[in-house]
């Protein structure tokens, strides 16, 4: 049986009748002949993220960045690639960026140069819409069917009016061809947009992006499919989320699906479109990966949705059946409906980080033995002190601690944090919490007598030092100074990314001498490094960089307003509209 799946970018499941991130009509039309469920949630409001859920069936934070930057681990886990290459599928992923398909190769199976017609580049920057349809038409023409087949699309609504019509054409071209009424069709977004008709966005998320929103018009995703012998025109109102699709899939096709120890692990559509499963799954969304800053997450349910603001652990609770539209936030109302799905959530959420650092436990261990080998070896008889500075997630640290303690001969582990965390859990002599020590104490405190330090932070490639440890963590001296990463890979000197902080840490050298002193070349490598910023900075911002970034800008918008003027029903933007649009892309470096 053969597959297409349709991915349109940024679409919600409504009309607003305001931009081009609406419900657009080719869903209409498709929805006629599939089953539509119109309470899917996304696994992360952004595209690469969502990705990570749509093609294993996994949530985002177990294979994306941070955690083998989407790389899989030794695990059996069943994914599209997995599924086109174990039963011998030709696979063909079109895909509109180039940066969408370096990032995804992992995931699904990469085109092939020889798939592209006459004229196209396997390695241009970005295909249009149009492209695809072309591209597709191409395929579809010159293979031959002695294999099943499984096409993945990804269109670009933000970036063509006219994608309803380009993906009209390719369905057109799969009834052309035979294969309409016997083959898997999917069609879905990667996520909804933010509603810019209402003022929830405001209220409880301002002045986040649209990757960091919450509410329904930006997590709830249209989901329709079609396979032989499907009911048609059904609509489904059953919770249901990205990491189902393609379970879905496989038990379409009999083939066994591969799950982990997970109660967050998608789940097939089949028993709820039969009628033997009722309305009882949650869904998780997150905006960031396990450990990451800034973090949120949603439990949406068929009656409320939970929302969790990781940074300073506030929460917000939505009656989903009274109020639909979000806007009050019933946390606080301290009734017995309100509380029971508070405790729910919160145990939902504790068992998510358990079962999510299980899963990389093994993977994260072989890092650290890796990293930590040749110290264990030189300490292994003297039971050194070791300090770890971090903020970071409870049940990451007691994967450290315990792999460090096995790794050396009973070490003295301590911990410096600024973290509002419980860690006295956390198997170590003592935590030292500079929120708790006033600033004289704290430039009393006594930290030079370690024989490893540990700066655990979400990206070895730079560190981010709160003022409230800056004062603790100067003081600290130590004979080795180590920065790992949260897939517990050591990195031995890190950068900042704006120009200001390159000169702040230079200054720095009560930090900065940790990395230099363990592995002197890299002060020669980060001086190189700050010059070229510094020439690129003074010299060339105006007159090469600033250049590019309006040329694109310009390029994209007027490619945008060209396709309004042919789309039926779509206001051009105006000059205002125009210019702030504009300056967005021309300023989206920074």
């Amino acid at each position: 049986m053969n597959i297409f799946w349709f991915i349109i970018d940024s679409v919600r499941t409504f009309r607003s009748g305001q931009d081009d991130r609406d419900r657009i009509d080719i869903i209409d039309e498709f929805a006629k002949d599939s089953v539509e469920f119109t309470n899917c949630f996304t696994s992360a409001p952004s595209s690469l993220l969502a990705s990570g859920a749509l093609f294993s069936g996994l949530p985002s934070v177990y294979i994306a960045r941070h955690f083998n930057d989407w790389k899989y681990t030794n695990r059996n886990i069943s994914t599209i690639r997995s599924l086109v290459e174990q039963h011998n599928y030709s696979s063909y992923s079109l895909l509109d960026t180039r940066n969408q398909r370096e990032k995804l190769q992992n995931l699904i199976p990469p085109l092939k140069r020889k798939y592209l017609p006459k004229g196209y580049n396997l390695y241009d920057y970005s295909w249009k819409n149009n492209d695809l349809t072309k591209i597709f038409a191409y395929i579809m023409k010159s293979h031959k069917p002695n294999s099943p087949f499984c096409f993945n699309f990804w269109y670009d609504c933000r970036r063509d009016p006219q994608t309803s019509f380009h993906v009209s054409k390719a369905i057109d071209i799969i009834k052309e061809n035979g294969y309409y009424d016997n083959s898997i069709i999917i069609m879905n977004s990667d996520h909804g947009y933010p509603d810019p008709r209402t003022k929830i966005n405001e209220a409880f998320f301002s002045n986040l992006s649209h990757d960091m929103i919450l509410t329904d018009d930006n997590i709830k995703t249209p989901l329709l499919i079609k396979y032989p012998n499907c009911p048609e025109n059904t609509k489904i109102n059953h919770i249901v989320g990205h990491i189902d699709i393609l379970p879905t899939i496989y038990d379409i096709l009999g083939v066994p699906y591969e799950k982990i120890i997970s109660r967050y692990q998608g789940e097939s559509l089949l028993p709820i479109i039969n009628g033997t499963e009722g309305n009882d799954r949650i869904r998780r969304t997150d905006t960031r990966l396990a450990m990451d800053t800034g973090k949120i997450t949603s439990l949406t349910s068929k009656n409320f949705k939970y929302i969790y603001f990781y940074d300073d652990k506030s929460e917000l609770l939505f009656d989903r059946n009274n109020d639909p539209d979000e806007r009050n936030d019933i946390a606080k109302a301290n009734t017995s409906s309100t509380r029971k799905a508070l405790n729910d959530s919160k145990e939902l959420l504790k068992d998510y980080s358990e079962s999510l650092f299980s899963y990389h436990k093994e993977t994260l261990n072989k890092s650290l033995i890796k990293g930590f080998s040749k110290y264990a070896k030189k300490y292994n008889h003297t039971n050194p002190k070791i300090i770890i500075i971090a903020n970071t997630d409870i049940d990451l640290l007691r994967i450290l601690t315990s792999g460090l303690s096995q790794l050396f001969n009973h070490p003295k582990l301590y911990l410096l944090t600024s973290s509002d965390n419980d860690y006295s859990k956390i198997s170590v002599e003592d935590i030292i919490n500079v929120k708790k020590i006033n600033s004289e104490n704290l430039k009393n405190i006594k930290l030079d007598s370690y024989k490893i330090a540990i700066y655990l932070t979400e990206n070895s490639r730079r560190v981010i030092l709160k003022d409230a440890i800056v004062t603790a963590v100067k003081k600290i001296k130590s004979k080795h100074y180590i920065l790992l990463n949260y897939n517990f890979e050591p990195y031995l000197y890190f950068s900042f990314r704006s120009i200001f902080s390159y000169f702040k840490i230079y200054f720095d050298w009560d930090i900065k001498r940790h990395f230099y002193k363990e592995e002197p070349i890299f002060f020669l490598k980060d001086l190189g490094f700050l010059i070229k910023k510094l020439f690129l900075a003074v010299f060339l911002r105006d007159k090469k960089i600033k250049h590019i970034d309006v040329l694109a800008a310009k390029e994209i918008m007027e490619y945008r307003n060209s396709h309004l003027k042919k789309a039926k029903g779509v206001k051009e933007m105006s000059e205002s509209e125009l210019e702030y649009e504009t300056e967005r892309i021309k300023n989206w470096r920074e």
